[in-house]
């Protein structure tokens, strides 16, 4: 009677108006049954809602035990799909309890351009992994997604607000394609200060990386690995190994960090 995400639900539904005395295939083409599908959804969303809004420790309790459950309906159901999202709670670099994507909009600078979000196994790792670091040194905060399920719903909560979604792992930190000026396509990409140790690690490295460059996203390490633009990121990788599915690795981008002293001497050495 309740669509899959909402499973965690127990009751019991008195009605007068289904055909008991029928198979079970032809009970589940019924008419009425389908109202009442409709309306128990409806009317457990509502719970959910009136519970976030007016006892938020027991909304919270809740969200913990059953939260990667109910994201799922983000997924699966887009008739309730802002509801859903309103409910969605998320722990994150600079604050120790859940947030609602509301609560992180508000406390956005102006000049943050994305929902930056990282994703991996556990919260106190990704706290502090070094593709934070420029992003904490702005004071842009940072979601962070822990369940499975996390990555697979992005794909249909792309944004929020106006606001879309960038995985600090992945790709260009900064890169917006589709605000500024359209970048010239045939433009000579500026010089680098570790250009020799950039073109020395590449040779060195080959096939085993995608690129090596300098990066944006660091402020105190000297190196990080980055997924590329578009392809699968390292986290759901893991996941699709953990359900049994054959999966190809793919060459990561390195990234330097120019201004680190042991890049910089590295950089003396391949010069």
């Amino acid at each position: 009677l309740l669509p899959p995400y909402l499973r965690f639900f127990r009751g019991v539904v008195d009605s007068e108006d289904l055909p008991l005395n029928v198979s079970r295939e032809m009970l589940q083409e019924n008419k009425n049954l389908s109202a009442i599908r409709r309306q128990l959804t409806r009317k457990a969303i509502k719970v959910l809602t009136e519970t976030a809004s007016e006892r938020p420790e027991d909304y919270e309790a809740l969200w913990t035990e059953f939260g990667a459950v109910l994201k799922e309906g983000l997924h699966q159901d887009g008739g309730h799909r802002d509801e859903l999202i309103a409910l969605t709670r998320w722990y994150s670099v600079n604050t120790e309890g859940l947030n609602s994507l509301a609560d992180y909009v508000k406390t956005m600078p102006e000049d943050q351009p994305f929902i930056y979000f990282i994703a991996g196994e556990h919260a106190e790792t990704l706290r502090t992994s070094p593709h934070l670091e420029a992003l904490k040194s702005r004071g842009h905060d940072v979601l962070l997604m822990t369940d499975a399920v996390d990555e697979w719903v992005l794909q249909s909560m792309s944004e929020y607000e106006g606001n879309t979604f960038r995985n600090v792992m992945q790709g260009d930190l900064d890169g917006d394609e589709s605000k500024g000026e359209e970048a010239d396509a045939d433009a000579t990409p500026e010089p680098s200060a570790i250009d020799p140790l950039l073109s020395a690690a590449k040779t060195l490295l080959g096939d085993n990386v995608k690129e090596v460059k300098a990066s944006t996203r660091l402020t105190n390490s000297a190196a990080c690995l980055v997924d590329a633009d578009g392809s699968m990121s390292r986290n759901m990788e893991r996941i699709m190994r953990l359900a049994r599915q054959r999966v190809h690795d793919t060459p990561r981008v390195l990234e330097l960090n120019p201004t680190h002293p042991l890049v910089e001497r590295a950089n003396e050495l391949a010069q």
